[in-house]
């Protein structure tokens, strides 16, 4: 009887460490906010604790908004995907070219945006559903590859005369808020529900906590990491779009700066408020943070350097946070 009892003791002070350890990471996490943002208003009360201020944020972050979304369904099935941002480039000079150059109607451009994303994405799931090749490798190499396509089709050349119609799509202004900002919103509530309510959701949660638990109880693992992959190009394509809309023209490898931050902005709001697990809210809270942090490090006047400098920093911490959870 002495056994029973005992046996259980270990498995109950593991949890209470992971427990303790992981309630300080999300206070530590909390607390880091807050001070920022008290760091900021007092260095720039004029200008930072300002409601033109916060709609400035909002409205710099929301390309970032939306690649977060879509990179919450890739980590949170336990996968890498380093070529998102080259997707969104090259998507959005697919756009471009299609309504400027080859004179298609703006919605058929914005389809094939997304299609491009979606091409691409389905060749990263396959290559790691199927092929069984790393993700981390594959993704960095297709990634290259629309780079590489992105700069042919555009011919290296900066692409004027954008329609309105297609501008508005990420300047135009609902409620004082960008049209950009509320396609963000529409994609992060949409992610979030597809991973809280629908069985793909559950099916994402489960193969990210123990893969071959998920494989043993008969899910398909396979089809299921693929599909995230393909969700991640189809947001990355429409994210191209915003991104060229919020711009007014097309710029070669315009995507370039966009990997690091929904990277960062995930892992964040994983370990402050998603107690360990990826999820569209945590990180929409880590992307509004990084904008924060990019707002009030440009307001202080300091070099371009110093916000990427902060942006790694931040990516470190909040990995190390996460951790804490498991």
């Amino acid at each position: 009887m002495s056994s029973s009892l005992e046996a259980p003791v270990g498995p109950r002070r593991r949890l209470s460490g992971t427990s303790v350890r992981g309630a300080l990471a999300t206070l530590g996490g909390l607390a880091v906010m807050l001070i920022t943002l008290v760091v900021f208003a007092a260095l720039r009360p004029d200008a930072f604790p300002t409601w033109a201020n916060v709609q400035g944020i909002l409205d710099s972050v929301t390309v970032l908004l939306i690649l977060g979304a879509g990179l919450t369904v890739v980590l949170a099935i336990g996968e890498f995907d380093l070529s998102f941002a080259a997707t969104t480039g090259l998507s959005g000079a697919v756009a471009v070219l299609a309504v400027v150059q080859w004179g298609w109607p703006v919605w058929l451009g914005v389809a094939a945006a997304i299609g491009v994303g979606i091409l691409v994405g389905l060749g990263n799931g396959a290559s790691v559903a199927y092929g069984r090749a790393p993700a981390f490798i594959i993704t960095l190499a297709i990634g290259s590859i629309a780079l590489g396509i992105e700069r042919f089709i555009s011919n290296d050349k900066v692409i004027y005369g954008l329609p309105e119609s297609l501008i508005s799509l990420g300047q135009g202004k609902i409620l004082g808020f960008s049209t950009g900002l509320w396609v963000a919103v529409i994609v992060t509530v949409g992610v979030f529900v597809l991973m809280r309510f629908t069985t793909y959701g559950r099916r994402v949660q489960a193969i990210g906590s123990n893969r071959r638990a998920a494989d043993l109880a008969g899910l398909a693992v396979a089809r299921s990491r693929m599909m995230a992959f393909v969700i991640m190009g189809g947001i990355a394509g429409l994210g191209g779009v915003i991104l060229m809309a919020k711009a007014s023209q097309y710029f070669p490898n315009s995507a370039a700066g966009l990997l690091l931050s929904p990277y960062a902005a995930a892992f964040l709001g994983a370990a402050v408020i998603g107690r360990g697990r990826f999820g569209a809210v945590p990180t929409f809270v880590g992307v509004v943070y990084i904008g924060v942090l990019q707002n009030g490090i440009t307001m202080l006047g300091q070099p371009g350097w110093v916000v990427l400098l902060v942006q790694g920093v931040v990516l470190a911490a909040a990995v190390l946070l996460a951790r804490q959870f498991r």
